[in-house]
């Protein structure tokens, strides 16, 4: 087993440093996902000013896309702006962020936006690649479950409030979910892990995208212990959260006014949504490090 500890932050200032570079991926003990988790919280509270402002401006960009989707109908330009180059030269900067702080180096706001002079082409590339993997794997829970693609757009669209609901009554819709949320989630470490390797590797996309499907395949039971530690992490955050709203509800302010749902919505963002967004990236850079990051080596023999 390597003696190279993936938490402890390199001494150089870059990865190009050659203390450490991005490489196969390997496999890691049960034990890990903990570790995962901490680390992950760790790097977000070390900073959790500023990453409080970059993810409230990573949800505000998506948020002001989604405006633009409903005011325009215009769903697949949305989708190709939002999912196909926004998400990964966004989540690129993320990664790099993530990356500076695990390198003692300071967390600029503007590190959000990395991704856009950092190999955007070849981000955009790996998040195509990836992108196309998700909506297979949707396109096979849809199949499975007998929920179709119309039903899916109404639901994308959200705009028929009263379709809505009654799609998200239906049998097929929990049929559905039941399909594409075991799908989802070793897809979505895919696509992270793809973005990590081009960002901080200057890893190709395709290789990039084996590479990452041979991390989860190897890792995919510590990937699952985590998740399962994280399921009930968000139990006992759900718990924190109906105790604020609670107490919330004790203030005159009616929460069907525009400045009671304002004042829900400022709070949900601010002390629960973009923290936990955070410290789920944070989480997945810690996966990221342990399983691909390694010491650099300077002789054939692989010896330092």
């Amino acid at each position: 087993m390597s003696d190279f500890n993936p938490y402890k932050a390199p001494a150089a200032a870059h990865l190009a440093d050659t203390q450490i570079v991005v490489g196969d991926p390997a496999r890691v003990p049960l034990s890990n996902a903990p570790a995962w988790i901490v680390s992950g919280y760790r790097l977000f509270a070390g900073s959790w000013p500023t990453w409080l402002l970059i993810i409230s401006i990573f949800i505000g960009i998506f948020m002001l896309l989604q405006v633009f989707v409903v005011l325009t109908s215009a769903v697949l330009i949305g989708e190709i702006i939002g999912s196909l180059v926004m998400l990964p030269l966004l989540v690129g900067g993320i990664v790099t962020g993530f990356h500076w702080l695990a390198q003692d180096k300071p967390l600029p706001v503007v590190s959000l936006f990395a991704g856009f002079v950092t190999r955007p082409g070849a981000l955009i590339a790996g998040g195509l690649m990836a992108y196309l993997i998700m909506a297979l794997l949707v396109l096979v829970a849809l199949t499975m479950s007998g929920f179709g693609i119309d039903q899916y757009l109404v639901l994308i669209r959200g705009q028929d409030e009263a379709a809505i609901t009654e799609l998200i009554s239906s049998r097929e819709f929990f049929s559905f979910m039941g399909w594409v949320m075991p799908l989802m989630l070793p897809a979505t470490v895919i696509y992270y892990f793809t973005i990590s390797q081009i960002a901080l590797g200057s890893i190709p996309a395709t290789r990039a995208i084996v590479n990452s499907f041979r991390a989860v395949l190897g890792n995919l039971h510590v990937m699952l212990w985590g998740f399962v530690v994280l399921f009930f992490i968000g139990i006992l955050l759900l718990l924190v959260m109906t105790m604020v709203f609670a107490l919330i509800s004790l203030l005159p302010i009616d929460p069907d006014t525009p400045a009671g749902i304002g004042l829900y919505s400022l709070i949900v963002t601010v002390l629960f949504g973009a923290p936990a967004i955070a410290c789920l990236f944070g989480i997945n850079y810690a996966a990221f490090r342990d399983i691909f990051m390694r010491p650099a080596t300077s002789h054939a023999d692989g010896t330092p």
